[in-house]
């Protein structure tokens, strides 16, 4: 899986590789390693963004984030089920003005048994803005930040990212907070972009490999808006 940039969270809820308060959750932003280039199939098939709630979405999310960590670090299950947790106790919230989710959807085609085809909605990506985990007023996380690697190089990871901050902005937050790997490189780059600034690192072992975990804030009085 690739994506677009998960986003890593140690004890807080889901952030970007996805994470919880039950202790570092996978709240991590991937988007990391050079893009393959697209299948010509999928280019074909445009990626919308849609907010709220949609079905699958939280299967998609814990897929994609599986699909990536397992391969990059090796995390198995421990980091399936505190990031199923997570993600589901996040959902019990999405219906409150300051919890909102982005999915990246496409149209593919899927052969059915008479030899037709079969028009089939997929999320290829997703992006969650939690303005109650951290429990200060003004203050939100970007959490489970992720684009499936098919889906890489359609402009997936910006547009969702730019709906996220465009909502973190509109609703008056003073600062968005994120976690991620320092070996996400091209995710980095994006939130430095967007005016994040690097506040900490540590070394995190919780599901049993050990990442350099970086911490990001975005302040509205020096970012962009």
């Amino acid at each position: 899986m690739s994506t677009t940039s998960p986003t890593l969270e140690p004890q807080d809820n889901l952030s970007s590789p996805l994470t919880s308060p039950m202790g570092m959750t996978p709240d991590v932003t991937p988007t990391s390693t050079a893009s393959p280039d697209p299948d010509p199939k999928l280019a074909a098939s445009p990626v919308t963004i849609v907010a709220g709630y949609r079905p699958g979405i939280v299967g998609a999310a814990l897929t994609m984030h599986l699909n990536f960590y397992s391969k990059v670090n090796g995390w198995g299950i421990e980091f399936e089920t505190s990031a199923g947790k997570s993600l589901c106790e996040l959902m019990t919230r999405l219906h409150r003005p300051k919890v909102q989710a982005w999915s990246a959807v496409r149209t593919v085609s899927v052969p059915t048994q008479n030899s037709g085809m079969l028009a089939q909605e997929q999320i290829v990506g997703v992006v969650f803005v939690d303005g109650e985990c951290l429990g200060e007023e003004g203050v939100c996380r970007l959490r489970a930040f992720i684009v499936d690697e098919s889906a890489r190089g359609l402009g997936a990871g910006k547009a969702l990212f730019g709906a996220a901050m465009d909502f973190a902005r509109e609703m008056g937050f003073r600062e968005c907070r994120l976690s991620t790997m320092a070996s996400l490189l091209v995710a980095r780059k994006m939130y430095e972009k967007e005016g994040f600034e690097q506040v900490s690192e540590e070394w995190s072992e919780t599901w049993g490999v050990p990442v350099m975990q970086l911490h990001y804030v975005w302040r509205r009085d020096r970012g962009q808006g």
